[in-house]
């Protein structure tokens, strides 16, 4: 397949995904088996490590080796995440950007600040996490 094509595939992919678990619709079990597919596909786009067998990417679920798709589908994990946690983290944004985490947007307390900080460490071990999120309503 072409990297042109590639991209437009994984593009798609993760505007799907985005749907699907900002939505909340139930077109998947949960977020893990969307994951889970996502990681799948990219497989079968680019292979792993690419065709020529090249290094895997640093994203163990990259969808192909474009930096842009790796950062959304993290935003979208860690997201995922915390929506599974409950409606205390809906007005929580996450955005992604190489090897960083952005959470913004409020939290009714300092403990739910702290748990969404948790929960997006747990997400995405590894990886540099900066907590905006304000305690109001």
């Amino acid at each position: 397949m072409r990297p042109s094509a590639r991209i437009i595939t994984a593009s798609l992919l993760v505007v799907l995904l985005q749907t699907v678990v900002l939505t909340g619709c139930n077109f998947f079990k949960s977020a893990e088996e969307a994951m889970h597919g996502i990681g799948e596909i990219g497989k079968k786009v680019g292979g792993e490590g690419g065709e020529k067998g090249g290094a895997k990417p640093a994203n163990p679920s990259a969808t192909h080796e474009g930096p842009l798709i790796d950062n959304k589908v993290v935003a979208l994990r860690v997201q995922a995440a915390l929506k599974k946690e409950g409606a205390e983290f809906d007005k929580v944004t996450v955005d992604a950007t190489k090897n960083e985490v952005v959470l913004t947007g409020t939290v009714a307390t300092s403990k739910a600040r702290e748990r969404a900080e948790e929960i997006a460490r747990k997400e995405e071990h590894g990886i540099k996490l900066k907590n905006e999120l304000k305690v109001g309503h």
